[in-house]
């Protein structure tokens, strides 16, 4: 806050003041029993400083009137008579010793170390409403009692109130006090003064100090009195003359707003506005005429707050009560349901443990009868013997001895196109897919085979047939020796690495998911080797393999439910891990099929590892949601894998090895929660229902108890 200064009567003793004050006065000062310490500061009339007492060691504030010419000795005979006669008033900062024969004359106070409110505003602002209050009422007391022994201060003001120890306002500085019976003015200060004060023929009214309480106030909640501002401030000292000075302050207080409406805080109380208002009327007739009325309209503000925090108690207890009571039952609900949905969680795994069990046996099945058919197909005695025709021809030997100079192929590859193409090999290959697509049709069960190939022992393409007999090849004398199918690695080789460094498969084996060159289908080859003919021969002479789209399995054409189905996933390790091999979106669309292997749609890794928990299984997310027409799968699925056993390979000891591929069986999170959500809507409504009943029955009690109540009073 800024300083405050307290209007005097006269500008000569206002300039006489001045130029005492800029005088250095150097008399020695000495106090009989105080020990001099610190000055405090220097004013109009003399010096303050802090003493300490010689005998108890108490600290004293002494004021030193070493101005004596500048003093107006009448005003301050008044000044003490006051104090004396408030010496027993705690709420009036105590008056200790006199010295008016000293030199120079000194008065001896008590000292207040906390400072004074103007201080503490500084300090605290924004001060708390309730406190603010707090220390308001106290100085509303002190005022009081002092109006009951007929002393008007005419000056309050945050500086003038002074604080002990205990933080307690203590009134202070009564050099303008007046008498009640006193006819002679007294100025305060701007801004805390009332309007009717700010008038050299004024006779004083207690009602000034009412003016200047609801200024305080004001002020401990602002941190500024009420309608002061720089330029209101500027535009009062632009007046040369004392009169001229309290004229312009006076025209100030026309057209203003009530003080409350110009409180920038919120929290300010109506009650608490309205004792604002009425403490700061401009008017005096309209103003709270005592102290005393201030501190009974803060009694009844107090009463209505109790009341209205027993009103409030009494409606927030019983529902405290029924909240407490909620929680409980929330709890108590949480806890069932979560059990409740715990064991359905348990049982859907168990049971699609069970289903996913099952269908990866029907997949070996499969898959075993897919590896049965490549391998008779390839031992078949009447194709070997073709296939060996087919390496004795011009043409294939031709290919064979420019592939390993390096010489240009083009002319070669198409002659070994038109050879194969009437070549009994071809025809060997077309009768026997047209044999499998015969029995498809005669039984759905049967795998559906997309084509039939075989290659040299070097991965040369030799011939092809399809199941689609439109379908032209491109494959044909191309070399393949980088395919998995051909070499039986876990992933398909580098194109350009050298053909005599690739040896082909020794065993029948299911490839990684590849793109057809010809159909650009996503495809799976089971492949083994074909051995030269003869008994007992191990020369491999090419490589026999069939294949089958994607999404073609066999296991899969059952019907499909809409919130339980399986799917057939690759885990094996390489770029391909994850690969979906075959999902119910596959056999609703042969696009979705292709977008699921164009943009590489897969279960990652983290997917395929949380698949081995319990918090994965139930927290499985289907990567199809991620291509256009995949919506339906998007959200919450159970999923439960569960390893698919390949067949044992032929004239092998060992059981059938456990693969890398996985069925996985998902069932959606919602469908198979159903019954819990069920079970907790019926709960919902019932705990609705009763809190209804108890709401209702509170509120006729409720009503009761005011009805009697308003009657009473």
């Amino acid at each position: 806050m800024s300083f405050d200064p307290t209007e005097r009567q006269s500008d000569i003793d206002h300039q006489r003041s001045k130029q005492l004050s800029l005088q250095q006065d150097e008399v020695a000062l000495e106090v009989p029993g105080y020990k001099l310490s610190a000055k405090l500061g220097t004013g109009a009339y003399g010096e303050v400083w802090v003493g300490t007492n010689v005998n108890t060691g108490s600290k004293v504030a002494i004021k030193f009137f070493s101005h004596e010419s500048g003093v107006n000795w009448n005003l301050l005979a008044h000044e003490v008579e006051k104090l004396v006669s408030l010496a027993t008033d705690r709420y009036v900062v105590q008056l200790l010793e006199v010295g008016w024969e000293s030199s120079p004359p000194y008065y001896v106070m008590e000292y207040l170390e906390e400072g004074s409110l103007d201080q503490y505003i500084d300090k605290h602002h924004p001060v708390d409403v309730e406190s603010a209050v707090s220390v308001f009422r106290e100085i509303a007391l002190g005022l009081s009692h002092a109006h009951r022994k007929g002393i008007l201060h005419c000056d309050l003001k945050p500086a003038n109130i002074l604080l002990d120890n205990d933080q307690r306002p203590r009134l202070a500085d009564f050099g303008q006090s007046r008498l009640s019976h006193d006819q002679s003015p007294a100025l305060g200060t701007l801004f805390y003064m009332a309007p009717e004060q700010a008038d050299m023929k004024a006779v004083p009214d207690v009602r000034w100090d009412v003016y200047a309480l609801g200024a305080l106030l004001y002020c401990l909640l602002e941190g500024e009195p009420p309608y002061r501002s720089g330029d209101r401030t500027r535009e009062i000292e632009q007046s040369e003359s004392l009169v001229g000075r309290l004229e312009m302050y006076r025209s100030l207080f026309t057209d203003l707003p009530a003080p409350s409406k110009t409180l920038t805080r919120t929290d300010v109380d109506p009650a608490l506005r309205e004792i604002i208002d009425q403490s700061l009327a401009i008017s005096p007739e309209d103003r709270l005429s005592t102290p005393q009325e201030i501190l009974n309209k803060l009694d009844r503000r107090d009463e209505l707050r109790r009341r209205r925090r027993m009103r409030t108690i009494g409606i927030i207890g019983p529902l405290v009560l029924l909240i407490v009571m909620g929680v409980f039952g929330s709890r108590g609900y949480q806890q069932s349901i979560s059990e409740a949905e715990r064991a359905v969680r348990t049982r859907v795994l168990e049971s699609n443990s069970w289903v996913s069990r099952h269908v990866a046996r029907t997949v070996e099945e499969e898959i075993n009868d897919l590896f049965e058919i490549i391998q008779a197909e390839a031992a078949n005695p009447e194709f070997i013997k073709h296939l060996s025709e087919l390496f004795e021809t011009n043409t294939y030997r031709e290919l064979k001895e420019a592939q390993q100079s390096r010489m240009e192929l083009v002319d070669l590859q198409q002659a070994l196109i038109q050879t194969q193409q009437s070549h009994p090999v071809s025809e060997h290959l077309k009768d026997r897919i047209a044999f499998y697509v015969a029995r498809l049709t005669a039984d759905p069960s049967r795998p559906k085979l997309a084509s039939l190939f075989v290659t040299d022992n070097q991965g040369t393409m030799m011939s092809i047939a399809y199941s689609a007999s439109e379908i032209q090849t491109q494959s044909v004398s191309r070399s393949y020796h980088w395919r998995t199918y051909f070499h039986g690695q876990s992933e398909d080789l580098d194109r350009e690495v050298p053909v005599n460094s690739v040896s082909p498969l020794t065993r029948t084996q299911l490839s990684t998911v590849f793109q057809s060159t010809t159909t650009k289908r996503w495809k799976l080859a089971v492949s083994t080797p074909v051995y030269a003919a003869g008994p007992e021969s191990n020369q491999i002479v090419g490589v026999m393999a069939l294949t089958i789209d994607l999404g073609d399995f066999a296991f899969m054409r059952n019907e499909i439910q809409q919130n339980q189905f399986a799917v057939f996933v690759d885990d094996r390790d390489g770029q391909r891990r994850g690969m979906i091999l075959q999902h119910p979106i596959m056999d609703e669309s042969a696009e979705a099929a292709a977008q699921l292997g164009q943009q590489g749609i897969k279960l990652s890794s983290d997917q395929l590892d949380d698949l081995q928990t319990v918090a994965g299984r139930l927290n499985y997310l289907d990567p199809v949601h991620e291509i256009q027409s995949g919506d339906e799968y998007a959200g919450r699925w159970i999923a439960v894998p569960e390893n698919v056993r390949l067949p044992t390979p032929i004239n092998s000891e060992q059981a059938s090895e456990e693969s890398e591929l996985i069925i996985l069986v998902q069932e959606r999170y919602e469908a198979a929660t159903a019954p819990v959500r069920a079970l907790a809507l019926q709960l919902i409504v019932e705990g609705v229902l009763a809190l209804l009943t108890v709401l209702i029955t509170l509120f006729v009690f409720w009503r009761t108890v005011a009805r009697r109540a308003i009657s009473t009073t």
